[in-house]
């Protein structure tokens, strides 16, 4: 069984091995949300400096007014560094994007944690959550 595992598993790397994924991935991810598709988290530190991006599709035939972001850079004790909280509207292809960095004080290691509210007429009709993959500074 391991041998047909490790063979799988290089016959599948290659196809995405490029790519660069900084959220850690749920399974199901994709049917648990109504309004959008996904969130895809990225989080780089390069220096001192925390890169921080968040994109969520919106799902054909949904529509929502804004979405209420807060970004948080954690330490991967759960220790909040620094928070950012924006309100987003989806761009002419139905995307909602943020980005923004924060120079980090102290080494160690630090993810990105998100927190979406989507509305609609006023109302919130979902959240979105998510944690990127931890980097070491």
């Amino acid at each position: 069984m391991m041998t047909i595992a490790c063979i799988m598993c290089a016959l599948v790397m290659p196809a995405w091995a490029d790519a660069q994924q900084t959220t850690k991935q749920d399974p199901d991810a994709e049917l648990q949300y109504t309004y959008v598709e996904r969130i895809s988290l990225g989080f780089t530190i390069t220096g001192e400096k925390a890169k921080c991006s968040m994109k969520m599709p919106v799902k054909t035939g949904k529509n929502i007014d804004y979405a209420q972001v807060t970004m948080t850079v954690k330490k991967s004790s759960g220790t909040t560094v620094k928070t950012f909280t924006k309100k987003v509207y989806p761009d002419e292809i139905g995307r909602i994007s943020w980005a923004d960095s924060h120079n980090l004080e102290d080494r160690g290691t630090y993810y990105l944690h998100a927190n979406v509210k989507l509305y609609k007429n006023s109302k919130l009709v979902e959240t979105v959550t998510g944690d990127s993959l931890s980097q070491k500074y």
